[in-house]
């Protein structure tokens, strides 16, 4: 007896990707697999339990793969206020204070997607602008790409860091001629000493600063920080994703991560790296061996390997082959020696693992590809 679908979606536009067979009308679907597609009568696999859906000539795509997100700070984001398209100091202030009357009694405001001419198309948003709009609550802006934040002048003094910080080489609490802050925190190292200042994100940035341990939290804050992710992967399914690279790569997130995946199980397939820290040698890829046997599910895997080569050109962090053409003498600079790259990339590829490496700059580009030719 032939077998029936469990769904059978028809009347859509299907578009299949597959040789042979670019379009249909119709697609059976059995369990997870998809048993068949075509065109016309498809009454062969519908049975008595089989759910038919109408597609009403609607287009069906394979299920996307997005291969680059971040789902703690993504799912974060989903309440965050979300400054996309917002241009010039009345708009901000509009905007925070819609936020603030929807959501009366925060002690922390954490906003992003800002473009870096937010306030002015000559000058980066400061301390006194973002004092201008929220003077009385820590207020934090994300910018659009997430390598550069700036902060108001009650979440520095809240973070200790109203005349600077020490911070490895490229990350900085930027400071003016007087010594203050000026409220811009540039890459990774400096906005996470505001993140963790914010307890939604406390613990996230704890685990983005130590990568390879996993934190002692309570189980309502545990319960807190999945139901971040949880949202975040609901999320990412309605947008049509079927799987997605976590480009956070955290012991932390991956426990969670597995702990949904045994109790409900996840939406999305989710694939994150070991993420090379500072100082690390190849040595040290053997915690991402370890990692690449202990996740390892149908959903859930940690296969590959992620370097920071060098941040962003807005932001100045960039590693160019010539200097900026703003700032004579600045050419930004890499994030790891040349043969630290090298060494580290041949072990991976050695050890099996595909490696992703974040290079903006062309100096940077240059470093990638000649550690990819090594």
């Amino acid at each position: 007896m032939m077998a029936k679908a469990d769904i059978l979606i028809r009347n859509a536009k299907v578009t299949t990707g597959a040789l042979g067979a670019p379009a249909a009308d119709w697609i059976a679907v059995a369990g997870s697999r998809i048993m068949a597609l075509g065109y016309g009568d498809a009454c062969a696999w519908i049975g008595a339990r089989t759910r038919v859906i109408d597609g009403q000539g609607a287009s069906l795509l394979p299920g996307l793969n997005d291969a680059h997100v971040h789902l703690f700070s993504g799912g974060l984001a989903l309440t965050d206020l979300n400054l996309t398209g917002i241009r010039g100091a009345a708009y901000l202030r509009d905007a925070v204070a819609r936020y603030r009357a929807a959501r009366p009694g925060l002690g922390f405001i954490s906003a992003f997607g800002a473009d870096y001419s937010l306030i002015s198309d000559t000058t980066a948003p400061d301390r006194h602008d973002l004092d201008g709009v929220c003077p009385d609550v820590p207020f934090m802006i994300m910018a659009v790409d997430f390598h550069t934040a700036w902060a108001n002048s009650a979440a520095l003094a809240l973070a200790g860091i109203t005349r600077g910080a020490d911070l490895p080489p490229g990350s900085k609490v930027v400071i003016d001629d007087a010594g203050e802050a000026t409220g811009a925190l540039v890459e990774f190292g400096a906005i996470d000493l505001m993140r963790r200042c914010n307890p939604a994100s406390a613990r996230h940035s704890a685990a983005a600063q130590r990568p390879l341990e996993s934190p002692a939290v309570s189980v309502e804050d545990r319960a807190a920080d999945k139901a971040v992710l949880r949202a975040a992967i609901q999320h990412c399914a309605e947008l049509g994703l079927t799987a997605v690279q976590n480009m956070d790569g955290s012991l932390y997130q991956l426990e969670l991560l597995s702990e949904i995946e045994r109790d409900e199980g996840l939406a999305v397939r989710v694939r994150m790296p070991f993420q090379v820290q500072p100082g690390h040698g190849p040595h040290d890829l053997a915690h991402a061996v370890a990692w690449r046997h202990r996740f390892a599910s149908d959903k859930l895997s940690c296969d590959f390997v992620k370097i920071f080569a060098d941040g962003v050109v807005e932001g100045g962090t960039a590693y160019m082959l010539a200097d900026y053409a703003h700032k004579p003498g600045h050419r930004g600079a890499p994030l790891i020696a040349d043969a630290e790259l090298q060494a580290l990339v041949v072990e991976a590829d050695r050890l099996g693992f595909q490696v992703a490496v974040h290079c903006v700059g062309d100096g940077a580009v240059r470093q990638v590809l000649d550690a990819f030719a090594a």
